[in-house]
Protein backbone atom coordinates (compact mmCIF):
# COMPACT_ATOMS: atom_id res chain seq x y z
CA UNK A 1 0.00 0.00 0.00
CA UNK A 2 0.96 3.69 -0.41
CA UNK A 3 2.18 5.26 2.85
CA UNK A 4 0.68 8.27 2.54
CA UNK A 5 -3.11 6.46 1.91
CA UNK A 6 -2.02 4.70 5.17
CA UNK A 7 -1.40 7.86 7.05
CA UNK A 8 -4.41 9.75 5.66
CA UNK A 9 -6.86 6.00 6.66
CA UNK A 10 -5.08 6.54 10.29
CA UNK A 11 -6.03 9.92 10.57
CA UNK A 12 -9.96 9.03 9.57
CA UNK A 13 -9.99 6.23 11.73
CA UNK A 14 -8.29 8.28 14.46
CA UNK A 15 -10.84 12.00 14.46
CA UNK A 16 -13.70 8.82 14.26
CA UNK A 17 -12.43 7.59 17.20
CA UNK A 18 -12.62 10.96 18.50
CA UNK A 19 -15.97 11.31 17.45
CA UNK A 20 -16.94 7.80 18.99
CA UNK A 21 -17.68 6.89 15.67
CA UNK A 22 -16.90 2.54 15.90
CA UNK A 23 -14.95 2.45 12.20
CA UNK A 24 -14.26 -1.56 13.23
CA UNK A 25 -16.91 -3.11 10.62
CA UNK A 26 -16.34 -0.61 7.97
CA UNK A 27 -14.38 -0.08 4.89
CA UNK A 28 -12.92 3.48 4.28
CA UNK A 29 -13.50 5.53 1.06
CA UNK A 30 -12.23 9.15 0.54
CA UNK A 31 -12.32 11.49 -2.32
CA UNK A 32 -9.14 14.01 -2.05
CA UNK A 33 -8.35 14.70 -5.74
CA UNK A 34 -8.76 10.78 -6.05
CA UNK A 35 -10.80 8.40 -4.76
CA UNK A 36 -9.39 5.90 -2.61
CA UNK A 37 -11.32 2.79 -1.34
CA UNK A 38 -9.52 -0.08 0.93
CA UNK A 39 -6.32 1.45 0.26
CA UNK A 40 -6.94 1.53 -2.84
CA UNK A 41 -7.26 4.36 -6.05
CA UNK A 42 -10.49 3.48 -7.37
CA UNK A 43 -11.62 5.37 -11.34
CA UNK A 44 -14.91 5.74 -10.21
CA UNK A 45 -18.15 5.13 -7.94
CA UNK A 46 -21.70 5.70 -7.58
CA UNK A 47 -23.81 7.00 -5.35
CA UNK A 48 -27.55 6.61 -4.96
CA UNK A 49 -29.50 9.52 -4.92
CA UNK A 50 -30.91 9.12 -1.06
CA UNK A 51 -27.06 8.30 -0.27
CA UNK A 52 -27.65 5.49 1.80
CA UNK A 53 -25.61 3.06 -1.28
CA UNK A 54 -22.50 3.27 -2.84
CA UNK A 55 -21.40 1.79 -5.73
CA UNK A 56 -17.65 0.58 -6.62
CA UNK A 57 -15.86 -1.59 -9.17
CA UNK A 58 -13.91 -4.10 -6.89
CA UNK A 59 -10.98 -6.24 -8.35
CA UNK A 60 -12.03 -9.48 -8.77
CA UNK A 61 -9.67 -12.33 -8.45
CA UNK A 62 -11.83 -15.40 -9.52
CA UNK A 63 -12.71 -13.87 -12.69
CA UNK A 64 -9.18 -13.01 -13.65
CA UNK A 65 -7.75 -15.89 -12.53
CA UNK A 66 -10.21 -17.73 -15.41
CA UNK A 67 -10.18 -14.61 -17.99
CA UNK A 68 -6.16 -13.78 -17.36
CA UNK A 69 -6.69 -9.98 -17.21
CA UNK A 70 -7.85 -7.41 -14.30
CA UNK A 71 -11.74 -7.41 -14.40
CA UNK A 72 -13.58 -5.60 -12.02
CA UNK A 73 -17.34 -5.69 -10.92
CA UNK A 74 -19.59 -3.55 -9.51
CA UNK A 75 -19.78 -4.28 -5.63
CA UNK A 76 -22.49 -2.13 -3.86
CA UNK A 77 -22.19 -1.40 0.01
CA UNK A 78 -24.30 0.24 2.00
CA UNK A 79 -23.39 3.97 3.77
CA UNK A 80 -23.05 3.42 7.67
CA UNK A 81 -21.95 7.30 7.83
CA UNK A 82 -20.62 10.28 5.65
CA UNK A 83 -18.38 13.43 6.74
CA UNK A 84 -15.62 15.88 5.57
CA UNK A 85 -12.49 16.79 7.14
CA UNK A 86 -9.20 18.65 5.90
CA UNK A 87 -6.45 16.02 5.43
CA UNK A 88 -2.73 16.90 4.18
CA UNK A 89 -0.38 15.74 2.20
CA UNK A 90 2.43 17.76 4.61
CA UNK A 91 1.95 20.58 2.33
CA UNK A 92 -1.47 21.29 1.64
CA UNK A 93 -4.96 20.02 3.43
CA UNK A 94 -7.43 19.50 0.92
CA UNK A 95 -11.15 19.30 2.20
CA UNK A 96 -11.76 15.77 2.20
CA UNK A 97 -15.35 13.85 1.30
CA UNK A 98 -15.19 10.35 3.32
CA UNK A 99 -17.73 7.71 3.65
CA UNK A 100 -17.75 4.54 5.79
CA UNK A 101 -18.89 1.74 4.19
CA UNK A 102 -20.78 -1.74 5.84
CA UNK A 103 -18.32 -4.57 5.20
CA UNK A 104 -20.78 -7.21 3.69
Amino acid sequence: MNSIIDTWTEEIKERCKNQNINTEDCLIMFQRNQTYFNGEEISGFSESKDGRWMCIPVYNEEISAMSDEYVYTPQCFEVKDKMTTYLSNGFMSTLTTIWLLMNP
